[in-house]
C-alpha cells in the first residue's frame, strides 16, 4: 500500500483547496516534504493544476528545488502536454509525469512517452465527480471541463497507455470525509495499478484501506495531502 503525498503547488507556494476550489497558502515547498517524510509519506505527487488550466509550462521551478531536497520518488504533474514537457521534467528528477486534460485529449503523447520511457514512467490522472448526471464522469482542465465519459470507460480506453491511474475524487477533494472505495470496483480492468485520492484522513481510515487492498489487488496506494500536510 503506498503513502503518496500530494503537495499541490501555485507559482511559488503549496497551496489547499477544497473541491479544487478556494486555494490558500499553507506552507514553502521545503516545509512541505519536510512534513510529509516525517510522517510516514513513500512518495511526492506534485503538480501544479493552474497551468493546464491556463495553458502554461509545468511548474519547473517547483520540481527542482523539490528534486533538490526530496528523498523520495516524485510524480510531477500539470501542465505537460508534450513529449519535451515529459522528457524536461524527467531530466529535472521526477520518476513518473502526471497527465489529465493532455491524456484525455491525446493518445498520442502518452505512447510517445511510454515508448520513450517506458509505462512505469507515466501516471494516468483521472479526475471525476460522482454527484454529476454521468456517474463518475470524469473531468479535465483542473475540474472545469466535463469529458463525458465515465471512470470506467475512460480506464477501459486508457489503459494500455499508462502504468498506472490516479483517481481524484473532485467530491471529496480537500474533505477529509472518507474515500471513495466503490470507484475501485467499477473499473473492470483488473491489471493495471489504481491509487485513490481525495477525502482520506490516514489516521482513522488506514485500516479500512489495507482491507480493501485485499479485496482488490489492483489497488496499490493512497494520495493525501491534509494527513501530511495539515493535520
Amino acid at each position: 500500500m503506498r503513502k503518496i503525498c500530494k503537495i499541490e503547488v501555485k507559482n511559488d507556494n503549496v497551496v489547499k483547496g477544497i473541491h479544487f476550489e478556494g486555494v490558500k497558502k499553507i506552507c514553502s515547498i521545503s516545509e512541505a516534504i519536510s512534513k510529509a517524510t516525517s510522517r510516514g509519506a513513500e512518495e511526492i505527487f506534485l503538480v501544479d493544476n493552474t497551468k493546464s488550466l491556463f495553458g502554461l509550462e509545468p511548474n519547473y521551478k517547483m520540481l527542482l528545488e523539490a528534486a533538490k531536497i526530496s528523498t523520495l520518488p516524485i510524480t510531477f504533474g500539470g501542465g505537460i502536454n508534450s513529449l519535451e514537457h515529459a522528457m524536461k521534467s524527467y531530466a529535472m528528477g521526477a520518476s513518473r509525469v502526471y497527465i489529465n486534460s493532455a491524456l484525455a485529449r491525446n493518445h498520442k503523447l502518452a505512447m510517445e512517452i511510454a515508448f520513450r520511457c517506458g509505462r512505469q514512467s507515466l501516471s494516468g490522472g483521472i479526475e471525476y465527480r460522482s454527484d454529476g448526471l454521468i456517474d463518475n464522469e470524469c473531468f479535465s482542465e483542473c475540474g472545469r471541463e466535463p469529458l463525458k465519459i465515465s471512470v470506467k470507460e475512460r480506464t477501459n480506453l486508457e489503459a494500455d497507455y499508462v502504468g498506472e491511474f490516479i483517481l481524484t475524487s473532485i467530491t471529496r477533494d480537500g474533505t477529509m470525509i472518507g474515500p471513495d472505495l466503490d470507484i475501485l470496483d467499477s473499473i473492470e480492468n483488473k491489471r493495471i495499478p489504481l491509487i485513490i485520492c481525495g477525502g482520506i484522513n490516514i489516521k482513522r481510515d488506514e485500516s479500512k484501506l489495507k482491507e480493501k487492498s485485499k479485496e482488490n489487488r489492483n489497488f496499490s496506494g493512497f494520495v493525501s495531502s491534509s494527513s501530511f500536510l495539515i493535520n
